[in-house]
């Protein structure tokens, strides 16, 4: 009877607690890797003729090709997302799930896998309309985004700071400049990374991680490119002094494939220097719910950062987390 008495009294005790945390705890919301396809077409085929060519498949005239599956409104395991997914997601978090976000991290990617379809202005569309749609939804919560290696045209090619990155740089700054300070959108205008406090002693940084993805032909892997290394070692030094905590957001993680040698060594040794300042870190792009581990010389783990599933279904549910 004791004992059955203690296991109804700590339910009693998680049920409290559990309710006192929805009222009054801190929540964000990490979405990543969208990809959503405006000309998705629900009843056309996943598997089509020229579907691996780049041209992909869901669309109104692909022509099927066996097996395949008709698409559904909501989606499909094997295509990008419908419009009807991603509003009905948004819709499920801001009015049916019971959380007071504080802000949303977007670690990247809006644009389709369509390559062969792509235009400079369909992608900037895209991506502004995206944006517009969270506002939609989330009218009154800050957004912290970062770029994509799909949001650039051609895809994976983002040229250094100059009139070939200048377009891009315009339209994000245009969508983000009402979450972001003057300052940030100084930097972010500039080489696409930027710093911005979420509150007094909380710091977030944003990197622009497409100088660093190995199918970028238009880098030179071993420089600092648009200056950005030492931009993030100031950075962090100042928030070291004024010993703020730092919140880190990025597209592509160093444990990535695609990531550049140059990449991989440099922020290794910076998270390992500022491992008392850089708390946590969040990616986008594997489209797999991890995280990595960083190790010393020695295979001595010294820090981790978070990977956030895709809200793309790419073979599995579409996924986010709060």
């Amino acid at each position: 009877n004791k004992m059955r008495q203690l296991k109804k009294f700590t339910r009693l005790l998680l049920l409290l607690s559990l309710n006192f945390c929805i009222i009054n705890c801190n929540y964000f919301l990490h979405i990543t890797d969208v990809h959503l396809d405006p000309e998705y077409y629900p009843g056309s085929p996943d598997n089509c003729v020229l579907g691996s060519t780049g041209l992909g498949c869901c669309r109104k005239y692909d022509i099927h090709e066996l097996p395949y599956h008709k698409a559904s409104p909501w989606g499909d395991y094997k295509c990008d997302d419908s419009l009807k997914l991603v509003n009905n997601i948004f819709e499920y978090i801001s009015k049916k799930m019971k959380y007071n976000l504080d802000f949303i991290f977007f670690t990247g990617d809006i644009v389709h896998h369509h390559l062969l379809t792509e235009t400079p202005h369909s992608n900037l569309n895209e991506i502004k309309n995206f944006y517009k749609l969270i506002k939609i939804y989330f009218p009154n919560t800050t957004v912290y985004p970062c770029l994509g290696n799909h949001d650039t045209f051609p895809l994976n090619q983002l040229a250094p700071p100059s009139i070939f990155s200048k377009f891009l740089m315009n339209a994000i700054n245009e969508s983000w400049s009402e979450w972001l300070d003057k300052k940030a959108q100084e930097t972010l205008s500039y080489g696409g990374y930027y710093t911005q406090l979420i509150k007094p002693g909380w710091r977030l940084i944003a990197i622009n991680s497409l100088y660093y993805e190995n199918h970028n032909l238009l880098i030179n892997d071993h420089k600092d490119i648009a200056n950005q290394f030492k931009w993030l070692n100031n950075t962090l030094k100042m928030a070291e002094k004024n010993n703020e905590t730092v919140w880190f957001i990025g597209h592509i993680a160093p444990s990535s494939g695609e990531a550049t040698d140059y990449f991989i060594t440099n922020f290794k040794n910076i998270v390992k220097r500022f491992n008392n300042t850089l708390l946590y870190q969040f990616w986008g792009h594997e489209h797999k719910d991890t995280f990595i581990v960083y190790l010393d010389e020695n295979k001595q783990p010294f820090s981790f950062g978070f990977l956030g599933a895709s809200l793309m279904s790419d073979y599995r549910y579409p996924s986010f987390r709060i």
